[in-house]
């Protein structure tokens, strides 16, 4: 990134995507009142953005990169609403996702995503949470914890079985559980939608507890 454009103190927003940025310089906090930041389609790993402070930063896009792991820098953001990291290499959301606080949409599509930390439940502002196209083999744990979501993507995964929780969700008003090899509920079941699906997890939680 140029050293010119870091001294650009008054900049809200940047959109540097497809380049070839593969560091991030400290230097970049000194934009203090930068809001949007588009740094999609380069070279960007955890290890090259692990320092990144921008106290008014909400919106933050780092899709089409090549993270593997979920960087803890966006956590230096305490303003930070929405954050996209789609088309990465993510396996894992580790715990320290509850430090995003302020997160209202969390993207997290395309990526290889398997295991996420119970702490995610601690996001308590999220409203949309998608995660479409990756390898998860159940419904996101304590799903039911995420107060004000309204739209969750669990489409195109290896889901079997949904959860319960998800009939819990009273903020939700969009839900795709499409492309998954699900059996319970019945397909009977879920072929009749959403809320029929939803109802049904309602009805049969105590019969779903019991089995695990």
């Amino acid at each position: 990134i140029p050293a010119d454009l870091l001294s650009l103190g008054k900049l809200r927003s940047l959109r540097l995507c497809n380049n070839q940025i593969s560091l991030i310089p400290e230097e970049i906090a000194s934009l203090s009142n930068l809001e949007e930041l588009d740094l999609s389609q380069n070279q960007l790993n955890s290890a090259s953005f692990s320092s990144f402070a921008c106290p008014k930063l909400r919106h933050l896009c780092l899709a089409f990169n090549q993270f593997d792991d979920f960087p803890e820098a966006p956590s230096q953001c305490p303003a930070l609403t929405h954050l996209d990291l789609s088309n990465n290499l993510i396996t894992t959301v580790p715990e320290t996702i509850s430090r995003l606080t302020t997160l209202r949409t969390l993207i997290l599509d395309n990526n290889k995503i398997s295991t996420i930390s119970d702490s995610i439940s601690q996001l308590a502002q999220l409203q949309t949470l998608s995660l479409r196209y990756n390898q998860l083999n159940r419904v996101v744990p304590n799903v039911h914890l995420l107060y004000s979501c309204q739209k969750l993507d669990l489409s195109h995964n290896i889901i079997s079985e949904l959860s319960f929780e998800l009939g819990k969700m009273r903020s939700l008003h969009e839900v795709d559980y499409s492309h998954n090899p699900i059996s319970v509920p019945p397909k009977a079941v879920t072929d009749k939608g959403v809320e029929m699906t939803l109802q049904w997890l309602r009805v049969n939680e105590s019969k779903l507890k019991r089995k695990h």
